[in-house]
């Protein structure tokens, strides 16, 4: 694809230079209604070149900033979904851990809101169990 690309640059190039400088007739120019005088068609050429570089220049910028736009949009919809999935996950681990305190404290005998003596945990929230009772 590169080769394919390179191989037509090529080629528009040596057309620009082909007709720029083999032309010798003049050609008058109007720009908007406006006379801009007699210049010679290999300038004339050269000029509308210039103007189709500058504007496929345009056009790639355009398109390059639709396209971070486009993976900017992505990233924030990814970012969002990503916590919304957290906190839903939280939200069902908080009401696992509810069950499971109002289960351990209907079954150890606890009543009138006090707490169990004994709580499960695994490993995990074990660990942050005793880094809470140390700080």
């Amino acid at each position: 694809m590169i080769l394919l690309g390179l191989l037509l640059i090529a080629i528009a190039v040596a057309a620009v230079t082909g007709v720029a400088v083999s032309s010798t007739h003049s050609a008058p120019v109007q720009v908007f209604g406006h006379s801009a005088h007699s210049h010679d068609v290999s300038v004339i050429f050269v000029a509308g070149a210039i103007a189709g570089i500058v504007f496929a220049i345009g056009c790639s910028m355009v398109m390059s900033a639709l396209r971070r736009r486009r993976i900017r949009r992505r990233d924030t919809v990814q970012a969002e979904r990503a916590r919304l999935a957290e906190q839903r996950a939280l939200r069902e681990r908080n009401a696992e851990l509810e069950r499971t305190l109002a289960n351990n404290g209907t079954g150890n005998g606890a009543r009138d809101g006090a707490a169990p003596s004994t709580v499960d945990l695994n490993a995990r929230d074990r660990r942050y169990a005793e880094t809470d009772a140390t700080s």
